[in-house]
C-alpha cells in the first residue's frame, strides 16, 4: 500500500494506529492482496482499524474508520485489523484479492453500497468522436482528459486519434448510450472491450435520441421491440409505452434520449421537426436507413470570436454547449467562443461550406481534424 499519511485532522501514522490499540487483537482481519497491476482501494467499517505487521508504505491513509492504500505485486500485502463490520469496499482503479477473516470478498458485495466502476476510451489511429451516457454519475480521471472534452454528470462527448490517447472515467450505474462516430476507438467497461451495441446488459440495447432544431414539435416513435427512457431526460407528459413514444421536443439543446431494442418501425412528426438519431447516425421519417453523422468543435483559442458556419444538409447543437443567445438553424450557426476551455459542439450531415468570423479567432474542427483558424 502507501504508509498512512500523518499531520491531517483525524489522520494517523501506522505507528500510532498500533500504539493506541495493537491491531491483531481486534476480532477480524481484512488483507489486499496485489495481482501485478496498479491498484487503488478504498474501504470502510463499522468499527476501529489498524494495520497489522507494518505492512504499509507511505501514501496509504486512515481517517477514522477509512483506510485508502495501493497494491501491485502478489508479494504486496496489506494487512488490517478491525472492529465491527465491513461496511464499504470499492477497487478504485486495477484488481487486487480482498480476504475477509480468510475468505475471499468482492467490491460488488462487500455492502449493500455500489461499486465505481471504471470505463476506458483509446484510439485506434483515426480521429473519432464519441458520446457515453451513463445512469447514475460519470467522473473523468486527473490527467487523462483534455480540456476541451464536454464533460457533464452523466455523460462525456470527447474525441480520441492515436492508440497512445486514452480517456479515462471513473462512473455508478450502467452505461445507457455509446456512441462512436466518424472513425473508430477501443471501449473498455471494468477493463473488458465492448462495442457500441453491446454496452449494457443487453447486447441487442441501442440508443435513440430525438434533438430540437428551434420549433415546438410532436413526434411519433415506434419500434419493433421494447423501447425505455433514459432517465431524467424525458418530460413526464410525454406518452412512453413499451414500444412507442409520443413526446415534444424544441430547442436544439432539448433531446430525449432512449433505449431500445429491434428497429425503428415508425417516425411521425405532427408538428415541426426535429432531427432523429440511432445509434449516433441521423435518421428520417422518409429514410429510416442511417446516414452517415459528423462532428463539428468551435474552440476558442484565449479572445472573443464571433463565427458563423454553414453546413449544406443538416446541423444540431450538442446537448449544454451553446448559449442561449447562439444563433442556430438547421443548416447553420453564428456564435461566440472566448477561451480554450469554450468549445461549441454541433452533429452535421453533409459537408461544411462556410466558416467565416466576425471578430477574433478560434480553431474549428470537423471530426477531430483542425479544418480552419485564424
Amino acid at each position: 500500500m502507501a504508509g498512512i499519511a500523518a499531520g491531517l485532522p483525524g489522520t494517523a501514522s501506522a505507528e500510532e494506529i498500533q500504539s493506541e490499540s495493537d491491531a491483531s487483537e481486534l476480532p477480524n482481519t481484512l488483507t489486499v492482496r496485489g495481482t501485478g497491476t496498479p491498484t487503488n482501494y478504498r474501504f470502510e467499517v463499522t468499527g476501529q482499524v489498524g494495520v497489522i505487521d507494518d505492512s504499509v508504505e507511505e501514501g496509504d491513509t486512515i481517517v477514522g474508520s477509512t483506510v485508502e492504500g495501493s497494491v501491485t505485486t502478489s508479494e504486496h500485502v496489506d494487512k488490517f485489523g478491525f472492529s465491527g463490520e465491513l461496511s464499504a469496499l470499492e477497487l478504485l482503479t486495477g484488481e487486487a484479492e480482498v480476504r475477509v477473516n480468510g475468505s475471499v470478498v468482492g467490491a460488488e458485495n462487500a455492502s449493500g453500497s455500489e461499486s465505481r466502476r471504471t470505463l476506458k476510451v483509446q484510439g485506434t489511429g483515426t480521429p473519432t468522436q464519441y458520446y457515453i451516457e451513463v445512469d447514475k454519475l460519470l467522473t473523468p480521471v486527473e490527467d487523462t482528459v483534455e480540456s476541451n472534452e464536454k464533460i457533464s454528470e452523466t455523460s462525456v462527448t470527447g474525441s480520441v486519434t492515436e492508440p497512445e490517447d486514452v480517456d479515462r472515467y471513473t462512473f455508478y450505474g450502467e452505461i445507457t448510450t455509446l456512441e462512436v462516430s466518424d472513425g473508430d476507438a477501443d471501449v473498455y467497461v471494468d477493463g473488458q472491450l465492448v462495442g457500441s451495441t453491446d454496452e449494457s446488459t443487453s447486447e441487442s440495447s441501442r440508443s435513440l435520441q430525438v434533438r430540437g432544431r428551434g420549433t415546438t414539435t410532436q413526434y411519433h416513435i415506434e419500434v419493433s421491440d421494447v423501447l425505455t427512457p433514459v432517465e431524467d431526460t424525458v418530460e413526464s407528459y410525454e406518452a412512453v409505452s413499451e414500444a412507442s413514444v409520443t413526446g415534444w421536443i424544441t430547442e436544439p439543446g432539448h433531446v430525449d434520449r432512449f433505449t431500445f431494442t429491434g428497429e425503428i418501425s415508425e417516425i411521425t412528426f405532427y408538428d415541426g421537426e426535429a432531427d432523429v438519431y440511432v445509434d449516433g447516425q441521423r435518421v428520417t421519417p422518409d429514410n429510416p436507413t442511417t446516414e452517415p453523422t459528423r462532428r463539428l468543435k468551435v474552440q476558442g483559442t484565449g479572445t472573443a470570436t464571433q463565427y458563423h458556419i454553414e453546413v449544406d444538409d443538416s446541423l444540431v447543437g450538442v446537448n449544454d454547449s451553446m448559449e442561449s443567445y447562439e444563433e442556430v438553424s438547421s443548416t447553420s450557426v453564428t456564435g461566440w467562443v472566448t477561451d480554450p476551455e469554450h468549445v461549441d459542439e454541433f452533429i452535421f450531415t453533409g459537408s461544411v461550406n462556410t466558416v467565416r468570423f466576425y471578430v477574433g479567432e478560434a480553431n474549428v474542427y470537423v471530426d477531430g481534424r483542425l479544418i480552419g483558424g485564424r
